[in-house]
């Protein structure tokens, strides 16, 4: 998500793999809510991502460039330990 721009009309959001966008992944336009949700993704993948608003005057300049990254699709959850009863109390 990203602060909403005064007079802006919608927004246009890049996503790439690159820092320099040289391959572009996602490029939606007409967003009219400040935020955006990507879909499905490769996974143990960094993303970096950027906005700009626009309005009838044309289109602002891209914001600082974002990033994240996608974890595996296979991570399994770590070992669960119990914490009460303790191991062989007997429980009435």
């Amino acid at each position: 998500s990203w602060t909403k721009v005064p007079n802006a009309k919608n927004y246009r959001v890049q996503v790439s793999t690159s820092n320099t966008f040289s391959t572009v992944l996602i490029d939606r336009s007409g967003l009219t809510d400040s935020k955006f949700s990507p879909g499905t993704l490769n996974e143990n993948t960094n993303y970096f991502w950027r906005v700009r608003a626009v309005n009838d005057s044309g289109s602002g300049s891209y914001s600082s460039v974002g990033t994240f990254k996608t974890t595996s699709f296979d991570t399994k959850p770590l070992e669960t330990t119990l914490k009460r009863p303790a191991h062989t109390t007997t429980v009435y």
